[in-house]
Parts: structure tokens; sequence; C-alpha cells
């Protein structure tokens, strides 16, 4: 499975619109494809909201486009907060990934 993840929690946000795009395209090659948004997701913490988000969507994914926008000369603090609270060694390790900024 892919995954396609809007880097930011911002709302109406341009990443989200560049990761729908992402999603349209790749949509044509594979049907086995899924687009995150973190936007009003809680990744603050490592809860039942995050364990159902890995269950459903980042353990099974075995590749991921990550679509973050440069926020202060890095990436979003969600989007690293993601990474931290979720189980490192079941969602990403050894999988693949293209980085869009």
């Amino acid at each position: 499975m892919l995954t396609i993840i809007s880097g930011t929690n911002r709302k109406d946000s341009m990443t989200m619109k560049v990761a729908r795009l992402y999603h349209e395209i790749a949509s044509g090659q594979t049907n086995d494809l899924k687009l995150l948004s973190l936007e009003g997701i809680n990744v603050w913490e490592r809860g039942p909201e995050l364990k159902k988000l890995e269950e459903d969507m980042l353990i099974p994914s075995t590749r991921f486009i990550i679509i973050m926008p440069e926020y202060n000369g890095s990436f979003p603090g969600i989007l690293k907060l993601l990474f931290d609270n979720s189980d490192i060694k079941r969602c990403w390790w050894y999988k693949k990934a293209a980085l869009v900024g």
C-alpha cells in the first residue's frame, strides 16, 4: 500500500492541495492508495486515535510520499510528533519514502 501524507495540520493548507494532486496522479497507477491529513488528528500522545491510525494506514503501508512545507528552515513539528509517537519499528523501518518539500 502507498500512503500519501500531508505533513501539516494547518486548515486549508497548500500542502494538502499538493497531496491531493499527488493522490490523483498516483490513483491512475495503483488502487492500493491512502491519503492521510494530519489536520484534526491527535498525534501529541500515543493514544487510541494514533494507534488506530497506525493499524489502518501506517503499518500496512510499504511506501510513503510525505508532502511537507518548510517551517522555520525545517519541517513542521506535528510531522515530527507523528514519527516520534508512532511505533517506529512497525510503521517506518524498512519502508520506502519520498519526501516532497
